[in-house]
């Protein structure tokens, strides 16, 4: 395992562009394999996962570059059907491959996905759609692989009605759907600015959607997808983390290249801390107070909620203004592990996790996270 090193005590202010979103880039890489063509992605992050997204797709048969932020897939002769068991262990949102191969091909084995440890996170939305879509699925529990496979290689039109707001079912279902005949309507659809992305790429390259971004998404199924050229939206949790690291160092920042629509939760939370947040078309500038304010309670919940990816970034603000502060996650059970536990002399972790610290960083005052998780 690697290490950082860390040299603290500074203010953290300066200009900085946030980089394409992963959450963006993943499904997107996942849906190139719709089109069985040439699509070109700019703004791409040079991260693990993607690396690891490029691994999967080569092994389908695509042809892939990577440089300077531009990923090229030529998904035209895809040659096999099995994901290898490697990167789909490291990585859970390998699971958005059923949607895509099941949609143009019409088959795919794949093993139960892994990736972070953040709970218990079932795939049962994602299967059952797809099961209602036409799709034949197995789990082969000796070797946790799922074996699938479409009736005559088409899916068909359905509505569907999810049970929660899965970011991840949504965009199955969505990649699924592009290619059926007939409309297919997803209801309590995730909202995420992620999804709208997806969306934008898909309808670049000729499927048509819409209301994504909203509560209800409609897919009109097209014969065939085109070349497409699109590029990642900026990374949201990314410029939330740093507006966060400026504020709890006291320092200032420029977030550039950002979306402000997409951070406001965000920066509206650091406001009623004290900061002062300027944003334009494309910026967010914050100004950290001396002392910050203290807050009562943060909840978790999905876009445009307070996103739960920077429930550990604001913790960790929070210790430096010493004040109570209750996070109710309404996510996954595991959703705690993040940095500032190792803070703490003594960690309790159940479903009402509370964490407890009177060492040497808190010697004259007490202070408790409480976290309520639902999960």
């Amino acid at each position: 395992m690697g290490e950082y090193l860390i040299k603290g005590g500074a203010r953290l202010s300066g200009e900085i562009t946030p980089g394409g979103a992963k959450n963006a880039i993943l499904p997107i890489l996942s849906a190139v394999i719709l089109n069985r063509g040439i699509s070109v992605i700019h703004n791409v992050p040079a991260i693990t996962d993607v690396f690891l997204t490029l691994d999967i797709l080569k092994s389908l048969g695509c042809t892939v570059t990577f440089k300077d932020g531009v990923v090229t897939v030529n998904s035209s002769n895809i040659t096999n059907t099995d994901v290898p068991i490697e990167p789909v262990k490291l990585m859970r949102s390998s699971t958005l491959f059923l949607g895509s191969m099941l949609g143009s091909i019409g088959k795919i084995t794949i093993a139960m996905p892994g990736g972070c440890k953040i709970g218990d996170r079932k795939i049962d939305f994602h299967l059952k759609a797809l099961r209602a879509m036409g799709a034949t699925i197995r789990h082969d529990k000796k070797n946790d692989m799922l074996i699938c496979s479409v009736k005559e290689g088409k899916l068909v039109n359905t509505h569907h009605t999810l049970k929660s707001p899965s970011v991840g079912a949504t965009e199955n279902i969505i990649m699924a759907a592009v290619l059926t005949k007939g409309e297919t309507v997803i209801q309590n659809a995730a909202k995420e600015p992620e999804i709208v992305d997806l969306a934008d790429f898909l309808n670049k390259s000729g499927a048509k959607i819409s209301g994504a971004g909203t509560k209800t998404v409609v897919i009109n199924g097209v014969n065939k997808l085109k070349k497409v050229t699109h590029t990642i939206i900026p990374d949201r949790i990314v410029g939330g983390t740093y507006l966060c690291a400026a504020a709890m160092t006291g320092g200032d920042i420029l977030l550039t290249g950002i979306l402000p629509q997409h951070i406001r939760p965000i920066y509206r939370m650091l406001e009623d801390a004290g900061c002062t947040v300027k944003t334009g078309e494309n910026y967010c500038w914050l100004r950290s107070p001396e002392r910050l304010q203290s807050l009562d309670k943060i909840v978790t919940e999905p876009h445009p909620g307070f996103p739960y990816c920077n429930k550990g970034r604001y913790s960790q603000k929070i210790i430096k203004i010493k004040v109570l502060l209750i996070f109710i996650n309404n996510y996954f059970i595991n959703y705690c592990f993040y940095p500032v536990v190792f803070l703490f002399d003594r960690i309790f972790i159940t479903k009402q996790c509370i964490y407890e610290g009177f060492g040497s960083l808190f010697k004259n005052h007490n202070f408790v996270i409480c976290v309520s998780i639902t999960g």
